[in-house]
């Protein structure tokens, strides 16, 4: 996933509270250049709404297909929801199609992310920004 190169990009927690409604499916980016893991701070059970991942769409192809036609390309995608322990750990490349779950439990779902840039690709190029709450990182 970038090998010895890979930058740092972002470091975060995604938190979903209770009665927080699903994601809408999404990419993170269109080209191979972001690699993130999930990871668990808190048991993830269905309830929580836990994050799904659509495999084998890291493709343009795939990408296209969804854009075109989201109903139907929804309908007909094999889908893995990410139930996980507390320090378990989901690592996916960003193009894979994904989105949290509706939070439907009395609990607050937390999961630590961490991406790294692919070194061989400028991903501003592309479009996808560094986030970050100071303006110098």
């Amino acid at each position: 996933a970038g090998g010895r190169g890979a930058e740092l990009w972002e470091l975060g927690v995604v938190v979903s509270e209770p009665g927080a409604a699903a994601q809408r499916v999404h990419f993170d980016a269109p080209e191979r250049c972001l690699f993130t893991a999930f990871v668990a701070l808190q048991e993830v059970t269905p309830d929580m709404g836990p994050t799904v991942f659509l495999p084998g769409t890291n493709t343009q192809v795939a990408h296209h297909r969804f854009e075109a036609n989201p109903a139907a390309f929804l309908r007909d995608a094999a889908c893995s929801a990410a139930l996980l322990g507390v320090g378990d750990a989901v690592l996916y490349d960003s193009r894979v199609l994904h989105c949290g779950g509706p939070n439907n439990s009395d609990k607050t779902r937390a999961l630590l992310y961490i991406t790294f840039r692919h070194p061989d690709v400028n991903a501003q190029q592309l479009g996808i920004d560094q986030h970050s709450i100071r303006s110098n990182l």
